[in-house]
């Protein structure tokens, strides 16, 4: 598996457990804490598991509550690790700030071109909140809203057979139809 070749060569992981915008009712926090339960067991023993996040781009469904359970699951299974309960940064989809403050690192996605970079870093670091460390799992998407036409040869993604069929993959493709037929 990818762990056991991680935990063969020495890569280091960050495991982010499935939870993305999730609208929470009781019986989606019973199954979030069994699937949790399950992962961790499963992946525990792993040693190149150096960095866990609960969940992406959370917003205010995944409440402060629900968050420090998970945050138990996780502190036990693998209490080594570095820990995050929202990849993406709680307040920029509404969630409680507060909920996050046991966190040891802060992670924001900014998916922005490299120009904009630094004064996106200078607006979320904030002088009043503690000092961490920054990781970042997702950040300056290098294929959003490109020129593809000026891509000589085009790249192999747009022109021919791709083992991944996704929804991007496709938009990427119809990007030039798409813009001719806006009038663009």
């Amino acid at each position: 598996t990818t762990f056991d070749l991680a935990d063969e060569t020495g890569i280091l992981l960050w495991l982010e457990l499935p939870l993305w915008l999730p609208v929470v009712t009781a019986e989606s926090r019973a199954l979030a804490l069994r699937e949790y339960e399950g992962i961790l067991r499963r992946v525990h023993h792993h040693p190149s598991i150096a960095v866990i996040s609960l969940g992406c781009e959370l917003d205010a469904a995944a409440d402060a509550g629900l968050l420090d359970e998970l945050r138990a699951l996780v502190k036990h299974w693998l209490p080594g690790v570095l820990f995050c309960a929202n990849s993406g940064s709680a307040e920029a989809y509404g969630g409680d700030p507060a909920a996050v403050a046991a966190d040891d690192f802060y992670d924001y996605h900014f998916y922005c071109e490299p120009q904009f970079f630094q004064p996106l870093i200078d607006h979320f670091q904030r002088g009043y909140r503690p000092a961490k460390p920054w990781l970042f799992g997702e950040f300056c998407d290098a294929d959003t809203l490109r020129e593809y036409a000026q891509l000589q040869p085009p790249p192999f993604w747009l022109t021919g057979p791709v083992t991944m069929q996704r929804d991007e993959l496709n938009w990427q493709r119809e990007s030039a139809a798409r813009l001719s037929a806006a009038g663009v």
